[in-house]
């Protein structure tokens, strides 16, 4: 991702923000995979397949895998939907919201996930590699859409001017 950002020559910021707007789209498409998985084996029944160890159906199969009566898989799949949807709205120069919506949702989203994470390690001593994969994929998907300043055009020129 670093390699995406920064290079030898100056990048205009709005190549920065179609680049992470693509990474997004990829990782949200990674994350439906992933929260779409855990959702069928919800609702199918199946288990989780775990590598050989019974940590992540312990992870599923948990109080702590609902809220309320809704699975935290399926409202982890309705938010890489939204974020995905979001992040295929071609960008303007006077709209901002839908980076801004896919922040906000993502920020909800890796704070869930973290919080997750704890219940897994301190409560149920159990880590779930699907959970970690999802958890990552948020937390890279809310560090790519922190809102970015973008420089104005006199700004930009006085720092070209000044070099």
């Amino acid at each position: 991702l670093w390699l995406i950002f920064r290079r030898s020559e100056d990048v205009l910021p709005e190549t920065q923000a179609r680049n992470r707007r693509l990474v997004i789209t990829i990782l949200s498409v990674l994350g439906i995979f992933v929260a779409g998985y855990l959702t069928w084996s919800h609702f199918s029944g199946e288990p989780v397949y775990c590598g050989g160890s019974n940590s992540c159906e312990l992870v599923n199969s948990s109080r702590f895998a609902y809220l309320g009566p809704i699975p935290v898989a399926l409202i982890g799949l309705t938010g890489y939907l939204i974020i995905l949807v979001l992040s295929l709205i071609p960008p303007k120069e006077n709209r901002q919201w839908p980076m801004l919506l896919i922040f906000g949702g993502a920020l909800i989203g890796a704070m869930l996930q973290w919080y997750l994470f704890y219940i897994e390690v301190a409560v149920l001593r159990a880590i779930c590699y699907w959970c970690v994969a999802s958890q990552t994929i948020i937390t890279l998907i809310f560090l790519l859409s922190f809102p970015r300043r973008v420089p104005d055009v006199e700004e930009a020129e006085t720092d070209r001017v000044a070099e």
